[in-house]
C-alpha cells in the first residue's frame, strides 16, 4: 500500500464499496481530457468529474471517493495504471475502467487489477451500457457475499476484485510464451476477441469464444 493511501486510510472511516452519490448520483472520475462527451453523456445518471493527470486524479480518488473511475493509461504526467493501484489499494475500491487507443498497454491494467478495459476509439454510449453492467455485476455480487458473510469490508473487497468484463481463459496458452490463463479484455468483432498474456505481457487478436 502507498503513503498516499495508508494515511487517506489513517483519515477516513471504512464505507461500501461503490457508495459515494452526490444527491442520487453515483460520482464517476474520469482522468482523461479527451473525454467531454462522454462526461456530458454520463451526466443526466452520474456527477461526472473530469481531471487531466494520475496527480490530480489521484487525490481525487483519495478525498473525493468516487464509485467508478475511468481513465486514459496515457497522461501527462504517467500512466492510468497507476491510478488502477492506488484505487484497488483502498479498503473500499472504486470499479476501475481502463482506455487506450494502444492495446500494447492493456497487461499493466490488467496487473493493477482494472474491472474493465474499452478500446479507443469507443462511443459515450458503450461507455454508460460497461457501467451499468459493472454496476449490475457488482450489486448481484455484494448481495451474494453479504448474505453469506455479513461483513461489509469483506463485502467492498470481494465486490471490486470479482467484477469485471475480463475474462481469464485457463486453457488457453498464449502464442508467444506458451503460458496457460490467457485474459480476454475486448471483443474486435463478433469472431475476434482482444487477449492478453500477463507472463509475458503479449496482445493479439484471437478466435472469440463465449
Amino acid at each position: 500500500m502507498t503513503n498516499a493511501v495508508a494515511e487517506h486510510e489513517a483519515r477516513n472511516a471504512v464505507g461500501v464499496a461503490a457508495a459515494s452519490p452526490v444527491g442520487s448520483r453515483l460520482q464517476v472520475l474520469i482522468a482523461d481530457a479527451s473525454c467531454g462527451q462522454c462526461a456530458d453523456a454520463l451526466r443526466a445518471t452520474y456527477a461526472p468529474v473530469v481531471t487531466q493527470t494520475v496527480a490530480a486524479a489521484t487525490r481525487h480518488l483519495l478525498d473525493g471517493r468516487p464509485s467508478i473511475v475511468v481513465t486514459e493509461l496515457v497522461l501527462p504526467d504517467g500512466n492510468g495504471a497507476e491510478i488502477c493501484r492506488t484505487a484497488t489499494a483502498l479498503a473500499c475500491p472504486p470499479l476501475v475502467i481502463v482506455t487506450t487507443a494502444v492495446p500494447e498497454r492493456i497487461p499493466a491494467a490488467l496487473i493493477a487489477g482494472c474491472n474493465a478495459v474499452l478500446l479507443k476509439p469507443y462511443s459515450p454510449n458503450l461507455l454508460c451500457a460497461r457501467i451499468g453492467r459493472l454496476r449490475l455485476l457488482a450489486e448481484n455480487a455484494t448481495t451474494i457475499h453479504r448474505t453469506a458473510h455479513r461483513q461489509d469490508i469483506a463485502v467492498a473487497l470481494y465486490a471490486s476484485a470479482s467484477v469485471t468484463t475480463n475474462h481469464v481463459w485457463n486453457d488457453m496458452p498464449c502464442p508467444r510464451c506458451g503460458q496457460h490463463g490467457v485474459t480476454s479484455f475486448d471483443f474486435a468483432s463478433r469472431r475476434r476477441m482482444w487477449c492478453a498474456c500477463l507472463a509475458c505481457e503479449h496482445v493479439w487478436v484471437d478466435r472469440r469464444r463465449e
